[in-house]
This record gives structure tokens, C-alpha cells and sequence, in this order.
């Protein structure tokens, strides 16, 4: 895991119902997905993955990747201004094209954890 920037989940409600017992509302959190996070040397800033190819000073295979790279949290901020995920009281809104001042970002895929 990366240690530059605290991952800042957002999160929905969820409704879980029984015949016998009615609904119950759930918070689940959310991450972002992998393929829109900044992956990087632990040592460094240097890049693990640069437009469609694994940086071979560190990923000459699956195991050295995994031990030589981090793959950076996101802050709520980031959430919302790099990548247009916007939490909103229940729920999030998700912008398809979000400019920022590094550019835009395009799509904004979400999955809920199962746990933290």
C-alpha cells in the first residue's frame, strides 16, 4: 500500500431487507479502481506503470512488482476534484468527465468493499 495519501472512501446506503423483519440501512464504502490510481516505486515517486507498459526496473515480474511498487490511497478531495466522485448524503454522484489541473479524467469506476 502506498504512504503518501490517506485512502478517504466514500460510501452509500444500503438497504438490506427481510420478509420478516423489514429494511435495514448499511453503509458500504467504495474505492476506486486500481487502473486510475497512481502506482509507484516504494521508494520514490518514480511511475511502476507508464502509459501501457510495467516499468521494467521494477516489474520484471509479477513478484518484484508487487514488492517494489505502491499503489497510492486516494483523499475525498481527489475523490471529488481528480476524479469527480462526489459524496452526497447516501450516496455519491459520478461525473463522467472531470477536468482538473492536471488534466481530465474520463470515467470514474467505483466498487463497494466487502469490510473496510
Amino acid at each position: 500500500a502506498g504512504y503518501m495519501e490517506q485512502e478517504e472512501k466514500p460510501y452509500i446506503t444500503l438497504k438490506e431487507c427481510t420478509l420478516s423483519g423489514g429494511c435495514t440501512s448499511k453503509q458500504a464504502k467504495l474505492t476506486l479502481d486500481a487502473n486510475w490510481r497512481w502506482i509507484h516505486h516504494t521508494s520514490g515517486y518514480e511511475n511502476c506503470y507508464t502509459g501501457d507498459a510495467w516499468n521494467p526496473n521494477f516489474c520484471s515480474d509479477p513478484v518484484a512488482c508487487a514488492r517494489d511498487c505502491a499503489l497510492e490511497g486516494v483523499s475525498a478531495d481527489k475523490y471529488r476534484n481528480t476524479y469527480g466522485i462526489e459524496q452526497l448524503q447516501n450516496g455519491v454522484k459520478l461525473n463522467f468527465v472531470t477536468d482538473h489541473q492536471f488534466g481530465t479524467n474520463v470515467g470514474s469506476r467505483l466498487y463497494i468493499m466487502n469490510g473496510d
